[in-house]
């Protein structure tokens, strides 16, 4: 996986999602509306039954479109992977935390055990306004959700009517589980509502996949390579939800362009698939439909083993999740530093070397990420030692000296450990650096702060990720 210093590299998933059938063969008769019809009730008349889904909208059940009767199809085997480069570097979707998280008197790590996604709350953020096949909490929880429309349909020699039709919400998640190259899916169907005549003892059906998705040369695999569940509308009513644990292992080929370090932490990529099916008989898969299929990518490694202050928490992430790291301005453990990476990107001109016309990289929604350092020791030196030269250049030997008797370091952004530090930057580049003295115990809580975050998120050598400061 090569590194890419690009600007507008952050790409925020906020594509809408269109209405989304299953692809079959259909007749061209037309249909009416269940709105006239009876109540919902147990049936033995409806033949089969379509199921398609809507986007977790507050406005998708509005006006539901009608379909007409479908004709027999044959199963799908399940779509294809996404190609290779987005399952590797997928587009990034961008969570806040907010360093006080961090601070002496309560430290607490980014995102615990205890701070999984649940179902209603994949479907309570949707409904608040995110939209995208997969929504990512952080790089531990990532969920999808989706109204479910069941319409059935009863046939006779004439021809096939609809009787009624069943919606419900629909959420899948998975969940990182710590210590362990492991994650917990479950999947939840609820909220249940019914017009005309449905029958309530034909299946629904979820259906997943874990696969790795290098082919050539990787090891990688699921502990459960595919499964799901499948039950009646009532079934499903009486119990809402199912759970299953997969456990992954083996290892990508090392790759050429990567130091020994990094190939050394068996960074692997897997793909878990979901997605929705019915089948209405009388054969096993005559009427057969499903939902689109739902691909979340992740990577496992071994760097926890390896050196646990460097990564912690779960040994498998969310790649597509990037972390943003906030300083508050008024923090008083760190005001001095945090202002001065707010300045840095607000107001570059009262930092040295002050390149007004050039950009600080790291801000949300205007540059591109920065990324850790750990591995190169001789970068991270030449980072530190060229800012620091640049304070004794504007301010002198004495820097470090305050007036109220403290002392200051030589604060620098982006930080020594990232491979946009202050040595990569060369004359001519749109993208610069920024130093200032600051109370070196506010500077040295920032670096504290910012040392749990990287290990707790399991951040590693090369990922992304950002930092500002907000008064």
């Amino acid at each position: 996986m090569t590194r890419e210093h690009s600007e507008g590299k952050m790409k925020i998933n906020r594509r809408r999602w269109a209405v989304r059938t299953i692809s079959l063969c259909v007749a061209a008769t037309a249909i009416s509306t269940f709105a006239a019809l009876p109540q919902a009730q147990a049936s033995g008349q409806a033949n089969y039954q379509v199921v398609r889904s809507l986007p977790m909208t507050t406005d998708s059940l509005a006006a539901i479109p009608s379909l007409p009767p479908a004709r027999s199809a044959q199963r799908r085997t399940g779509d294809g992977l996404p190609p290779l480069p987005e399952l590797v570097n997928p587009p990034q979707q961008v969570y806040e935390v907010d360093s006080g998280r961090y601070a002496t008197s309560a430290a607490t790590p980014l995102a615990t055990p205890g701070d999984p996604i649940s179902p209603q709350e994949c479907v309570d953020r949707y409904l608040g306004g995110f939209s995208g096949p997969v929504l990512y909490k952080n790089r531990f929880a990532a969920c999808h959700s989706e109204f479910i429309v069941v319409d059935h349909f009863n046939c006779s020699a004439s021809g096939c009517l609809p009787t009624g039709r069943a919606v419900a919400k629909w959420a899948m998640t998975w969940n990182m589980n710590w210590n362990a190259r492991q994650f917990t899916l479950t999947t939840r169907f609820w909220d249940w509502t019914f017009t005309g005549t449905v029958n309530v003892n034909m299946d629904i059906g979820v259906e997943f996949q874990c696969s790795k998705v290098i082919t050539t040369g990787s090891t990688a695999k699921c502990s459960v390579p595919g499964s799901g569940w499948s039950k009646s509308i009532s079934a499903w009513q009486a119990a809402d939800s199912q759970t299953s644990t997969i456990t992954t292992s083996g290892e990508d080929p090392p790759s050429a362009s990567e130091p020994v370090q990094i190939n050394a932490e068996k960074r692997t990529f897997y793909a878990i698939r979901t997605y929705v099916f019915t089948y209405g008989g009388p054969g096993p898969y005559d009427h057969y439909s499903q939902t689109g299929v739902v691909t979340a990518p992740f990577r496992c490694d071994i760097a926890r083993s390896q050196n646990p202050n460097y990564a912690k928490s779960s040994d498998c992430v969310f790649h597509a999740a990037t972390g943003w790291l906030k300083l508050n301005t008024a923090d008083a453990e760190i005001a001095e530093s945090a202002r001065f990476i707010y300045d840095a990107h607000n107001n570059i001109g009262s930092t040295y070397p002050g390149n007004t016309g050039k950009y600080i990289p790291g801000k949300i929604g205007k540059t591109e990420p920065i990324q850790r350092l750990f591995y190169d020791a001789n970068l991270r030196t030449a980072n530190r030692n060229k800012s620091v030269a640049a304070c004794k250049a504007h301010w002198g030997a004495n820097y470090t000296q305050r007036p109220d008797g403290l002392t200051n370091d030589c604060d620098e952004f982006p930080f020594a450990t990232t491979y946009e530090g202050s040595f990569t930057v060369t004359e001519g580049m749109l993208r610069t650096y920024a130093v200032r003295p600051v109370l070196s115990s506010h500077n040295q809580k920032v670096g504290s702060r910012l040392s749990l975050f990287v290990a707790e998120d399991h951040i590693l050598d090369g990922d992304d990720y950002y930092v500002t400061a907000y008064n």
